[in-house]
């Protein structure tokens, strides 16, 4: 139990060796030991690692940060899966050269014909992209609502 709540509900000893609590203060000391939380998508990583490859001892960098929403996907594959998928593809076609994100989609090993389907997306977005120039935000826009 959290010492805030222990206190809160009236407890004025100390649990453990019973000694009367004259005072509290936070521990930075513990803070600066204790990692920080983790971004959701690398929990989402993780919490996929766990399921799929029990056991091993895996680092995930920040280069997933981008592709870990289509990692999800591509692993939890459901029926709405394909059009979430064309979703993250808008965000990778904005941030990524258009070989990072061919390679992502070919590297993941989708079903052929999802993989088919998410390349030709890409092919579209890439055209889309070239004559909106600067103004991508428009894809973002008319691709994911």
């Amino acid at each position: 139990m959290c010492f805030d709540q222990y206190v809160s509900r009236g407890g004025e000893t100390c649990p453990i060796c019973r000694t009367e609590i004259t005072s509290t203060s936070v521990n930075y000391d513990l803070r600066s030991m204790c990692k920080p939380p983790e971004s959701s998508w690398k929990r989402d990583l993780t919490r996929l690692a766990g399921k799929w490859m029990p056991g091993k001892d895996i680092m995930i960098s920040e280069r997933f940060a981008l592709v870990a929403p289509l990692i999800v996907l591509r692993c939890e594959w459901t029926v709405g899966s394909l059009k979430k998928a064309r979703r993250v593809l808008v965000d990778l076609i904005r941030e990524l050269s258009l070989r990072d994100v061919l390679h992502w989609v070919t590297v993941l090993n989708f079903d052929p014909g999802i993989e088919a389907q998410l390349l030709e997306h890409v092919s579209t977005l890439m055209h889309h992209k070239q004559f909106l120039k600067e103004d991508t935000w428009l894809l973002e826009l008319t691709h994911t609502v």
